[in-house]
C-alpha cells in the first residue's frame, strides 16, 4: 500500500506542476492579446509577433514533455 501512496503523490504533484504551468501560459497566449487585425493577419498565416510565438511554443514543447514525462515517472515502480 506504501507503494501505491507514493506513486499517487508524484501524480498529485506533476499533475500540480502541469496545472501551473498552463495557468501561468494561459493569460500571455497570443490569440488571447491580440487586436481584430493582428488575428486576421495570424489567420492568413502570417506571423505576428514572433517574440511571444516562440514563448508560446516552447511552453507548449516543455508542457507535453513534461507531461509525458510524468507518465513515464508515475509507471515506474
Amino acid at each position: 500500500m506504501q507503494g501505491r501512496l507514493k506513486t499517487y503523490s508524484k501524480q498529485t504533484a506533476i499533475t500540480t506542476v502541469l496545472l501551473l504551468a498552463l495557468i501561468l501560459a494561459g493569460p500571455g497566449c497570443q490569440s488571447f492579446t491580440m487586436t481584430q487585425a493582428e488575428f486576421q493577419r495570424q489567420q492568413a498565416g502570417h506571423d505576428v509577433d514572433p517574440a511571444v510565438g516562440s514563448a508560446v511554443g516552447t511552453v507548449g514543447t516543455a508542457a507535453y514533455f513534461g507531461a509525458a514525462l510524468g507518465s513515464i515517472l508515475a509507471g515506474v515502480k
